[in-house]
């Protein structure tokens, strides 16, 4: 028997901690599957997910349209893939965002590809590609934008898939791999124009890696097939830039500008804590910077630069591409570079799989000490996602259950529903009869939001639903103000994050006479009750007649719930200084709650008195009543 070779050994290790990895990758591919699936479809379809929703619901050819005529500053290609699969996955909130969650669980498998790609042809550590693949799983920024209905998860899936072929048509010279490289490559920038960033950061590596003498690699694919390739991206791309030209140059952007150094600082800590970053953005900050600066480094000196140039470039290109833009315009959102994770994870990876592969007790103790750290934040920053995500309430869904709780007792074409901020999410959640609009039509305009209530005046329209959300496109409670001149607020109910707030309005032709005078002065016309359908509220409808000099100015009115036929006891009562403003001809309209009411037959009885007279008389009438009863109604 023949002992083993050197070369044999070493071979035999390899395939042994091989297999092993293969077990280890299908665990982290796994846990990242399941980190963003869990509880996916708990929260709403909200925020910009509604706009996702808006365009995947369109025709394909209708999406161009929409994004050319409405300045989308996004492509076409996320609404295209996202309508494509709905029939495959659903319409539910998890249904929905699935398509996002597998391409998240998809670019865990394809950056551990990617590391195993740069170790074929630059001695890149393959722990260094195991490292990268746990690191982008666990991502507080992958799994943030793997469980929404956005293009980002699908822009990082596609630029490192573009990354991965790219290298696999350097070291094979298979066409099928190039053309691979081309169709990803094109497809990212169909889902975000900031890919770009990624596509030229490979053209820059595959350059050093060509041309630099230090750095020269021995690359199998011919320079002319490479550029080749790259043309004709350019080419397959370039018809629809000049459709979109005008949505793309239009659009001028939507957050603060940044200077360099809190760009970076903000940067920095996105890439490990994601969209958590904002409450300790320093702390974020300095774990991602020292855990860089430990990698760089470690590859450094492990002589390993060929692939540190490529992944700095991988990593870096993307953020300075939406710093140089924000500089024109503030449009910095962190959300824009989110291809530089793969190379923020790989080169992290690299630079603690070549420390612990070195065998040193320092270079081992080095790569605790930057993993330790690093592990801790991503922990938190997931606990803190995941407890943010758990708290989110059923806004949508609460209000249109109040929707359909209070509509019963109106028909359809006398209600609307008022959204004071123009969140798309609506139409996901309510499929009603009842019409609805964005009120004001536009920010903070009084007179606009006036103008809607005059013409649901003319369409004797009889409730309002307003979801009251504190925003700058209501101003200064414009929507509220403006309803109040001629609708009265009946009803408020929370849902969480805002408030549902239900107005009235009565019409005389709905209400029964009486011609009720108290003290010869002031008449009490007609009035009526409408009890609502759900139960728990009642409308008490009242039309005055006399003059303003009829009153003394101190008179009140008083409504009671009693037992009817009773005058004695009022188990519910409300007064109210008389307005003169009631002597328009209008309905004064007034709401009471039932739920304080033990279960009985009541009657509603009204009147007037004045408090500021000795004993607080109540006013006669001519029969010598002092009050009328209005109506009965039965509370359960």
């Amino acid at each position: 028997m023949h002992p083993l070779s050197t070369q044999q050994i070493k071979q035999k290790r390899d395939n042994h901690h091989a297999g092993n990895y293969v077990w280890l990758v299908l665990l982290i591919v796994l846990a990242a599957f399941l980190l963003r699936t869990w509880r996916l479809g708990r929260a709403e379809i909200g925020g910009d997910e509604a706009f996702s929703y808006e365009y995947l619901t369109l025709p394909y050819l209708e999406i161009v349209h929409a994004t050319i005529t409405f300045h989308e500053p996004h492509p076409v290609g996320s609404y295209f893939i996202f309508r494509t699969l709905r029939p495959l996955f659903g319409e539910s909130e998890f249904a929905l965002r699935f398509t996002s969650a597998l391409a998240g669980v998809l670019t865990v498998a394809l950056v551990y590809r990617l590391g195993q790609e740069l170790r074929a042809q630059t001695r890149f550590p393959h722990t260094g590609a195991l490292i990268g693949a746990a690191l982008m799983a666990f991502s507080p920024f992958s799994l943030y934008h793997s469980r929404e209905l956005r293009m980002y998860a699908l822009a990082l899936a596609l630029t490192t898939a573009a990354g991965v072929f790219a290298l696999a048509a350097w070291r094979s010279n298979r066409k099928r791999y190039l053309l691979l490289h081309a169709l990803s490559g094109w497809a990212a920038l169909h889902t975000h124009y900031y890919t770009a960033a990624t596509l030229l950061a490979l053209n820059l590596a595959w350059l050093i890696w060509s041309l630099v003498p230090t750095l020269r690699l021995h690359l199998r694919l011919p320079a002319r097939a490479w550029v080749i390739a790259q043309v004709g991206i350019a080419l397959a791309y370039a018809p629809w830039l000049w459709i979109a030209r005008e949505a793309i140059t239009a659009y001028g952007g939507n957050a603060d500008f940044l200077d360099l150094f809190s760009a970076l600082l903000r940067s920095l800590g996105t890439l490990v804590a994601g969209n958590r970053v904002y409450a300790n953005v320093n702390a974020y900050a300095a774990i991602s910077a020292l855990a860089l600066a430990i990698s760089i480094a470690a590859l450094a000196l492990a002589r390993r630069a060929p692939a540190l140039v490529f992944l700095l470039l991988y990593l870096a290109l993307p953020i300075a591409l939406v710093f140089a833009a924000s500089i024109a315009r503030p449009i910095f959102r962190e959300r824009y570079f989110i291809p530089a994770l793969s190379g923020f994870c790989l080169l992290v990876g690299g630079g603690l799989g070549s420390l612990w592969q070195a065998r040193a007790l320092w270079t081992r103790t080095l790569a605790i000490g930057a993993a330790l750290p690093l592990a801790v934040a991503l922990f938190v920053a997931d606990r803190d996602y995941f407890n943010h995500w758990n708290n989110l309430g059923p806004d949508w869904q609460t209000l249109v259950r109040y929707v359909d709780q209070f509509s019963q007792a109106v028909p359809p074409e006398r209600m609307r529903i008022a959204l004071n901020f123009p969140d798309p999410a609506f139409r996901y959640y309510y499929r009603g009869p009842v019409r609805f609009m964005v009120m004001p039509y536009r920010v903070a305009d009084y007179n606009s939001a006036k103008e809607q209530v005059d013409e649901m005046v003319r369409e004797n329209v009889a409730r309002v639903f307003l979801q009251d959300v504190t925003s700058f496109w209501d101003g200064d409670r414009v929507a509220t103000r403006a309803l109040s001149t001629a609708f009265t607020q009946i009803e408020e109910r929370f849902t969480g994050r805002w408030i549902v707030k239900i107005f009235g309005r009565r019409t005389p032709e709905e209400l029964q006479p009486f011609n009720a005078t108290f003290d010869g002065r002031i008449t009490l016309r007609a009035a009526a009750l409408f009890p609502d359908s759900s139960g728990e509220f009642v409308e008490v409808a009242l039309q005055w007649q006399g003059t303003t000099q009829s009153l003394r100015g101190s008179e009140k009115i008083f409504v009671h719930f009693a037992p009817a036929g009773r005058t004695d006891v009022a188990l519910m009562q409300h007064d109210l200084f008389f307005d003169p403003a009631w002597f328009d001809g209008q309905v004064q309209l007034l709401s009471f709650r039932l739920s304080d009411l033990p279960p009985a037959n009541y009657g509603v009885r009204v009147g007037l008195y004045d408090p500021a007279q000795p004993g607080a008389p109540r006013l006669k009438l001519a029969d010598g009543n002092d009050g009328v009863w209005v109506g009965t109604l039965r509370w359960r």
